[in-house]
């Protein structure tokens, strides 16, 4: 993750540049292009979660149930009315994501006539913080973490037909199902029809927790809590997370031969004993009679990892396959005429539009005063170096790609251990000390090629930007300011224009959040501005070397050994997992083996960054002026959608 390096000048004069695109001449062109793609990517977003304006898309918050502030999207299509009331779904996204993740299924969903309530389940996105540290309650204390409140709340619409009520989710948002489920079976009235898990597990005996991804081998205590109700799971056969057995001698099956497993077949055969039966397969649909009432069970098993299924438009056909059968849908469309992967298409655009806006305004505002001083008085470019710096270059970057993959899932342990109530975020609270630690060992090595050998070859800290007078650095820090706050600005612009955020996958997710947030997001800075600072020095003073003959060539590397921590342990994991079936943690506690999901913004974020810090570098030989942009915009995208507890 953080780079770390070698040598600057060693008396050779800088190659001399190429000639400037006309883009960096001007870029008050670019400030004006990346405006534009913002906005054109968050009109495409908003269009397509409206399916072309036609579905009635509304930010909602209310005080639930369960006396607290929840907070969602609502999708109403135009057959939804109180004369001719829809069916409903309401949907729960997972760990430390936000309602802007079930966005394959509300799309799809609301476009045949269903009317969906995606919500921000409590301690995510808009709701209210989770209480008592728990990210759920057993005892349905806060409404099966939201969820089961927003179904109460469908069935209290006019235009939801209250005996087709659908819940949906992913990972903890079908633990929230699983829970809503149990919620509605003590209810004067059961409200919920039918039940679509995604990546988790079903509920299969009376004394299985509601949190458990290794369920031990099926004893003789089984039930169906489901009931009537139609079910459908999806079992994902590659899932880092879920669907392991624990069998009688110990050994942990793999979640590909989870179908073939006892608590498989105990849900498709609705709770009843399964020994001596045919065994039921994965992708078929059963039917049969719960107290004189048809009612369907199926387990979808696509080859999938569990970070996949969070935004897959082929879990997206199961849903509509399922929920079509289940509550048929007033304007039935084919489970393949989707349309929701043109808002991951329209996010990619706004994406872009974002970095470019960042960049450019940065670059604008270098051309007026007072913030002309800080451009660069000539050219920046690349340096010669010798063999011996080649060494300490190469080493440099190796080093400290070894030490980002080693340190990770060692803070992650130490994080989810020790955190504080202060802090009160943990993703952010694992990253942000994952970032001083690399931060700090950054500096180490650069402190020891300093004295070993770029002192000795001409390096002047001064000259380079690494040392700066406090006048220089107090109009850096303004500047850096201003083009984060105004980059994000986009966001809630975009937010408040079109209803929607900037996600790919889990990828890279950027959203609007409350002011609250602001709090959260200035605990966590100071952490992530060490290592951003470090590495931006690492990158652009020591290592800006010559390699190859473009210079292109040199960023590129920088790129590669930036991430290179992070993907070498994507590389193992899942090279591991296929190979044998389960990750290298599944004899540990469960939840371990999710830590590797928290990466994967990290591939896309250190790139981007890189590039950016690299293109800001050169048009003011000043390495903290990016660092201060890009590590408060990085800190305010992991504060603003994970879990936030309080108490």
């Amino acid at each position: 993750m953080p780079l770390s390096g070698q040598t600057h000048p060693n008396g050779e004069a800088p190659t001399t540049p190429r000639n400037r695109p006309k883009w960096f001449k001007n870029p008050v062109i670019m400030l004006v292009i990346g405006l534009a793609l913002s906005l054109i990517g968050g009109l495409g977003a908003g269009l397509t979660k409206s399916n072309g304006g036609s579905v009635k898309v509304t930010d909602m918050r209310w005080e639930s149930a369960s006396g607290y502030t929840l907070a969602g999207q609502i999708f109403v299509p135009p057959n939804a009315t109180k004369d001719n009331p829809a069916p409903a779904v309401a949907c729960a996204h997972g760990w430390m994501l936000n309602r802007e993740y079930q966005d394959k299924l509300f799309i799809e969903l609301s476009r045949r006539g269903y009317v969906v309530l995606s919500i921000d389940l409590y301690g995510h996105g808009w709701s209210q913080d989770a209480a008592n540290n728990e990210w759920w309650e057993a005892d349905g204390s806060n409404g099966a973490n939201g969820l089961y409140d927003a179904v109460q709340l469908l069935a209290s619409l006019p235009y939801v037909d209250s005996s087709k009520i659908g819940v949906t989710g992913n990972s903890n948002g079908a633990t929230a199902s699983n829970l809503s489920v149990l919620l509605d079976n003590e209810a004067p009235e059961q409200l919920i029809s039918s039940v679509f898990l995604v990546v988790n597990e079903p509920l299969v005996s009376r004394d299985q927790a509601l949190v458990a991804a290794y369920l031990e081998e099926a004893n003789d205590d089984f039930y169906n809590p489901y009931g009537q109700r139609d079910v459908g799971l999806v079992a994902a056969k590659y899932d880092e997370v879920f669907n392991r057995v624990v069998l009688k001698d110990g050994t942990i099956t793999p979640p590909r031969d989870f179908i073939d497993q006892t608590a498989a077949q105990v849900f498709l055969y609705y709770g009843e004993d399964p020994a001596g039966r045919p065994a039921r397969q994965a992708g078929t649909v059963y039917q049969d009679a719960v107290d004189g009432t048809e009612a369907m069970r199926v387990i979808y098993n696509p080859a999938m990892i569990h970070a996949w299924t969070h935004d897959s438009l082929a879990i997206a056909r199961q849903a509509v396959s399922f929920f079509e059968q289940a509550m048929p849908a007033p304007n039935p469309l084919p489970p393949s005429n989707q349309v929701a992967g043109w808002k991951e298409v329209s996010s990619a655009v706004g994406t872009v539009g974002l970095l470019v806006f960042f960049v450019a305004l940065i670059l604008a505002l270098l051309k007026v005063a007072p913030f002309n001083r800080l451009a660069a008085s000539g050219a920046v470019s690349p340096v010669a170096t010798t063999r011996r710096g080649r060494v300490w270059l190469w080493a440099g970057l190796s080093c400290s790609a070894l030490f980002a993959m080693v340190s990770f899932p060692l803070v992650w342990v130490a994080g989810v251990l020790t955190q504080p109530s202060f802090f009160n975020q943990q993703a952010p609270f694992v990253f942000a000390n994952w970032s001083l630690l690399n931060g700090l060992f950054t500096i180490l090595v650069l402190f020891l090629t300093y004295r070993r050998y770029s002192r000795q070859h001409g390096l002047d800290l001064r000259e380079q930007g690494v040392t700066l007078p406090r006048r220089i650095l107090a109009w850096t820090a303004l500047l850096g300011l201003i083009s984060a706050v105004s980059t994000y600005g986009l966001v809630f612009l975009v937010d408040y224009l079109f209803k929607t955020d900037f996600h790919i996958w889990l990828l890279f997710g950027i959203n609007a959040f409350d002011a609250d947030r602001l709090v959260t997001i200035l605990k966590y800075w100071p952490f992530l501005l060490v290592f951003w600072a470090a590495n931006s020095v690492a990158m652009n003073v020591f290592n800006y070397v010559k390699i190859g003959r473009r210079e292109w060539v040199n960023t590129f590397w920088m790129c590669v050994f930036n991430v290179l921590g992070v993907a070498l342990w994507f590389v193992f994991i899942y090279a591991y997992f296929f190979t044998t079936g389960n990750t290298p943690t599944d004899y540990l506690a469960w939840g371990v083996s999710s830590w590797i999901n928290w990466l994967w913004p990290m591939l896309v974020i250190l790139p981007l960054a890189t590039v950016a810090e690299r293109i800001i570098y050169k048009a003011t030989r000043n390495p903290y002026l990016p660092a201060i942009g890009i590590s408060l915009l990085v800190t305010a995208m992991l504060c603003a959608r994970t879990l936030t507890m309080v108490g």
